[in-house]
């Protein structure tokens, strides 16, 4: 097992100046960014085409001999998919500086957890119950869902992860799409695979509530190569990496995030492990590449998380649309006494009209590639 890391976090920028360098997007620029965002491409860039269907109809399935995955490629080159979205709720992000990664012994008593670490288990409905892994160190908190699997001491949970949606209508027509022509390409694959059991659906498909799902493993096998992200980041938080020293692994690199910062057309690096401190309103660009995997003689397939940019934020006013802010309250009416002086209900033409809304200025993004 190797803990070793290499301190070369000097260009990582802190959160307040992230924060200020992001612009404030509203619906029209975010649509102008879904549409340069959503494509299809390879590391060297975006690949033409008139339709993921159309573009995965030339792609060959390959098997990485080394993490034993199965990758989409064209002439070679592995397919990258970028897609726009917004995150959905604050555990979106499992990000913290150990993902999701817990003991045996944390589960049974909290005196065993480190300083810093808190597991809860809580209700989700009668007779069921989800665990929580809290982290919280320097002034940041971070917080991860947790399944029983998880604390079985196996190298295959322990993940870095986003959940999120699409940003708009194009960005949905995109990934769905895509999503669609990914799943009948490795459906199409699997019998020459000549497995035991059918071929078996993407976990999280449009419509589940952790759509669009993507990850990437904390922990790797010393003989499977690290991801392509940064490898600084990293700190063994908690001392667990020395209580599973037994297993041949090493920590997997962290996911690159760039913050764009539209008005000075630059890209600022931002740590992983703060991303989620963004807000559930920020915009993200994310790259992903779909991998298929066998697992009990069956073929699935799942989102491997490449690296996430930052585009900006929704503007206040449509981060959160009014109409689920406000909720309607039954009204409640009586009989008046037929004496007293009596008032119509104004007509259409008699209500007031609402005073137009008042547009914020913003600056046009003139770089959104």
């Amino acid at each position: 097992m190797s803990l070793s890391a290499i301190d070369d976090d000097d260009d990582i920028y802190d959160l307040d100046i992230i924060d200020s360098a992001l612009a404030s997007l509203s619906e029209k620029q975010i649509e102008a960014l879904a549409k340069h965002t959503s494509f299809i491409g390879t590391k060297d860039g975006r690949l033409d085409g008139h339709s993921p269907a159309a573009i995965l109809d030339k792609a060959d399935v390959q098997l990485d001999s080394q993490d034993k995955g199965y990758y989409l490629q064209i002439k070679g080159d592995r397919l990258e998919f970028s897609v726009t979205v917004c995150p959905k709720s604050n555990y979106s992000w499992k990000n913290g500086p150990e993902g999701n990664l817990v003991l045996p012994k944390w589960k049974d008593s909290l005196s065993h957890c480190p300083r810093g670490i808190t597991v809860q288990q809580y209700e989700i409905e009668r007779g069921k119950s989800q665990w929580k892994k809290i982290v919280e160190h320097a002034g940041k908190r971070w917080e991860s869902l947790l399944w029983d699997s998880d604390f079985l001491g196996k190298l295959r949970p322990f993940e870095y992860s986003v959940s999120a949606q699409p940003v708009d209508a194009t960005a949905s027509r995109f990934i769905m799409a895509a999503f669609d022509a990914i799943e009948s390409k490795f459906s199409a694959c699997s019998p020459s695979l000549k497995l035991k059991k059918e071929f078996k659906n993407n976990k999280f498909p449009p419509g589940n509530k952790m759509f669009l799902f993507a990850k990437r493993p904390v922990v790797v096998m010393n003989s499977t190569p690290l991801d392509e992200g940064r490898a600084s980041e990293f700190f063994n938080f908690s001392g667990s990496g020395e209580h599973i020293s037994d297993l041949d692994f090493r920590f997997n690199r962290i996911p690159e995030v760039l913050a764009i910062d539209q008005k000075n057309k630059a890209e600022l690096p931002m740590s992983f492990h703060d991303v989620h401190l963004l807000g559930n309103h920020a915009v993200f660009q994310l790259i992903i590449t779909p991998r298929a995997y066998v697992h009990a003689d069956q073929l699935s397939w799942e989102f491997r998380l490449v690296a996430v940019k930052v585009l900006g934020k929704k503007q206040v006013e449509i981060a959160q649309s009014p109409s689920k802010q406000v909720q309607r309250r039954k009204a409640v009416f009586i009989d008046l006494d037929e004496d007293e002086n009596e008032t119509q209900s104004p007509s259409k033409k008699q209500k007031l009209t609402k005073s137009p809304s008042s547009s914020r200025s913003s600056s046009t993004i003139s770089n959104v590639a």
